[in-house]
């Protein structure tokens, strides 16, 4: 029973890993055209580690970095790049992104449709 239960979770993760969202940023493209970003939603281990940051502006950039992928779900910042990330850009910059990223963190409505019932 448990394994039908897995299995079903699996399957919607999937269909919700199959709906991102898309962010258009200006300018920082290749000769300053507009980008997009597409994000995804958050997993549970992923949403963990920006949790365990401390600093805002570091959570901020861990965010950019987890979240931020091209059309094919392909990450577009590697961790290496953290550093070089939060040097380029001002703080304004990296806060408005990472919460136009995380916009959707803000609302707990479950995006799996599954509801919860309680007595």
């Amino acid at each position: 029973m448990s394994r039908e239960i897995l299995d079903r979770m699996k399957a919607i993760r999937k269909e919700i890993d199959n709906e991102p969202r898309k962010i258009t940023v200006s300018k920082i493209g290749k000769d300053g055209a507009d980008i997009d970003i597409y994000v995804w939603p958050v997993t549970t281990k992923d949403y963990q580690k920006i949790l365990r940051e401390t600093d805002r502006i570091d959570a901020a950039v861990l965010s950019i970095i987890l979240r931020s992928k091209n059309e094919d779900g392909k990450q577009i910042f590697s961790a290496n790049e953290r550093s070089e990330l939060i040097n380029l850009f001002g703080p304004k910059f990296i806060l408005k992104l990472a919460s136009e990223i995380n916009k959707d963190l803000n609302n707990l409505d479950d995006e799996t449709g599954i509801e919860v019932l309680g007595n």
